[in-house]
């Protein structure tokens, strides 16, 4: 056991050595969902070849070796167990972290010797989030009016982690800012709305979205469902429309008679 912790320490100093400075690229975010995997891939300029990569893990205060490739061929898992368990490369530069728990959540470095004895550092942080919860739209229709109705919604969604909620209309999403707006948010985590909706100006698809930067689920209600009496009363204006089209058509075919009759021989 002493052996090989003296062998992992003396693979962490290799890297202080000043034998080559390495270059170091920004950091690269990457989000997780518990359960899922996630691929931290180095981008490597085509005209380089990779001799040599090293997988560190910096999460704690203290760096640890996660496994070592040299020529494409691996070296050094650390620990074996954990390794297969829990990392695989996708390929020769690529790490791949599935089954991802909360623990493994934290910062991992690629540590890049390549052909041209230029070494490289690429770092990823990993931030590993609950799935978010699956929402359910609540509907109260308040008072209908003859060109639309007023309708409270509620977007409930139970699950643990944190999430944002937001709404749509259509393809549209809703934004406190818009101007001429018939809608307003009834609570500061967005999760109520109250709008009057008018079917001539306005899809009748209305989304909520719960999301983090991981996942995201939504559920659409349709106005129509709780305002049927917007297309009855369309439908009651056209027929309206045709009667009095009769009617005037009627009128003016008796006048016409009349006239003819007057006329007579």
């Amino acid at each position: 056991m002493e052996s090989h912790s003296t062998g992992l320490m003396l693979l962490l100093l290799a890297f202080q050595l000043p034998e080559s400075n390495p270059v170091k690229y920004p950091l690269r975010q990457v989000n997780g969902i518990l359960g899922g995997s996630v691929l931290l891939p180095v981008i490597i300029s085509p005209t380089k070849t990779v001799t040599k990569i090293q997988w560190i893990n910096q999460s704690k205060s203290e760096k640890t070796l996660i496994v070592e490739f040299e020529k494409g061929t691996l070296v050094h898992p650390f620990p074996p167990d954990v390794f297969a368990r829990t990392f695989e490369m996708a390929n020769e530069t690529t790490l791949r972290i599935k089954d991802l728990e909360m623990r493994h959540s934290g910062v991992y470095m690629a540590h890049v010797k390549l052909d041209t004895e230029e070494v490289e550092d690429h770092t990823f942080r990993l931030t590993v989030y609950e799935p978010v919860p699956e929402p359910k739209i609540l509907h109260q229709l308040l008072s209908t009016a003859s060109d639309g109705c007023h309708v409270t919604l509620q977007c409930q969604a139970f699950g643990k982690g944190e999430f944002n909620v937001t709404w749509k209309r259509g393809n549209n999403l809703l934004r406190a800012w818009e101007e001429g707006m018939d809608w307003y948010l009834l609570s500061g985590n967005d999760t109520g709305i109250h709008l009057f909706w008018q079917p001539s100006s306005s899809d009748s698809n209305l989304t909520c979205l719960v999301s983090n930067p991981a996942d995201k689920k939504n559920a659409s209600f349709n106005l129509l469902s709780i305002c049927p009496y917007v297309e009855a009363n369309t439908i009651f204006f056209w027929i309206r429309i045709f009667i009095l089209v009769g009617l005037i058509v009627q009128i003016g075919t008796v006048a016409f008679l009349g006239i003819l009759e007057r006329r007579g021989p």
